[in-house]
């Protein structure tokens, strides 16, 4: 039975179809995952997230990274990947994005999503000294 695919972050991206040049995708895995405008075409990082999730219908791209913010790399293991996002204000590794084939929102609060597709989970660990949360978006029928 295929289990509904969850994901913890902050801004996705449908995977359409495509195609890329295999022989450059391994000097291309550490890059930050972009979405692309061009229609049937996929980015690198963005297949290497599908091959290491290949459970999630629901995929992350970066459009842009907000001033202040830096992408620092993203890790694909079996099952998971993981995108490290640093600040010039709350500093290295400040965001991590996660993209697992389930998570646990257990404690969270689900509020209103910008994504129709998709839930939205909100739980707040601490406001004091900045602000400490994670947010999940579950797509795939989950509960």
């Amino acid at each position: 039975m295929r289990r509904p695919a969850l994901m913890s972050l902050l801004l996705l991206a449908a995977l359409t179809g495509g195609c890329v040049n295999t022989g450059e995708l391994a000097e291309d895995v550490g890059r930050l995952p972009s979405c692309t405008s061009k229609p049937g075409t996929v980015r690198r990082g963005v297949l290497i997230m599908a091959q290491a999730v290949p459970s999630a219908q629901w995929l992350p791209c970066i459009r842009t990274v907000p001033p202040g913010w830096s992408f620092d790399e993203i890790r694909p293991r079996d099952g998971e990947v993981t995108m490290l996002f640093s600040s010039d204000r709350d500093g290295m590794h400040a965001l991590t994005v996660l993209l697992r084939p389930s998570c646990d929102v257990t404690g969270a609060t689900e509020v209103p999503s910008e994504l129709p597709e998709m839930r939205r989970f909100e739980r707040v660990t601490r406001v004091s000294s900045g602000y400490g949360g994670e947010r999940h978006y579950i797509f795939g029928g989950a509960a």
